[in-house]
């Protein structure tokens, strides 16, 4: 935060941060509600008012996407979000139209779709699902966050997964001409340091900056 204070004040821009929030723990099981309400209530106690989390183009409130709620009951989010939306504006992480319409879209001020693998040579329909879910929330009048990925490999690892090569920056771009038909609100990019997952964008010594230029290229 004070990174983010120092940069706006040096250059004039306007970086501001959100909050992605683990709804599972390292056993990938859903968080004891007892620990996420103290973990929501100290945020806002803390952060909600800072001006380091304001992002006007999605309202007021600080922005806090709730990963893998699909993985918690209605009641649980229920008592979870409600009280709280008064202080934050709620992302679910719902995926596809029956997730959303189980009875979660009341609680959530949009939804994002967590999608790591999304493979656009193997699952041609891929995007339509996400405009498919996308239109439902945009006739809410809710926001909508659209996945991009440069690539993702789990399965060298021996613990299970896909691979879906980089491409040299090549499946990124696919990624993003195939879901901006869904007419996202805002991209969530999966992600900046995720070598487990082989995610990265981060610079590193085989790639070096070539998924970071491959970023910055999509809005040439």
């Amino acid at each position: 935060m004070r990174e983010v204070r120092a940069h706006n004040a040096r250059t004039g821009d306007h970086f501001a941060l959100m909050l992605g929030y683990q709804g599972l723990d390292n056993s990938r099981t859903p968080r004891a509600a007892s620990r996420i309400a103290t973990d929501l209530d100290y945020f806002i106690r803390m952060y909600a008012t800072d001006p380091a989390f304001s992002v006007p183009a999605y309202g007021t409130k600080p922005v806090v996407m709730f990963l893998n709620s699909r993985k918690f009951s209605v009641p649980s989010l229920t008592a979870l979000l409600t009280s709280r939306r008064r202080a934050l504006t709620f992302i679910g992480d719902e995926h596809g139209l029956a997730s959303w319409q189980r009875g979660v879209a009341p609680l959530f001020d949009g939804d994002g779709w967590y999608w790591s693998a999304e493979n656009p040579s193997t699952n041609r329909g891929a995007a339509k699902m996400l405009t498919g879910l996308a239109d439902q929330i945009h006739a809410e009048h809710k926001l909508w966050f659209s996945p991009l990925s440069a690539g993702y490999n789990k399965s060298n690892f021996g613990i299970g997964g896909t691979c879906v090569p980089h491409r040299g920056g090549e499946t990124l771009r696919t990624i993003y001409d195939a879901n901006r038909v869904s007419n996202p609100d805002g991209w969530m990019l999966i992600s900046w340091n995720e070598f487990l997952e082989n995610t990265y964008v981060e610079p590193s010594v085989r790639s070096g900056s070539e998924l970071l230029d491959a970023i910055r290229a999509l809005g040439a």
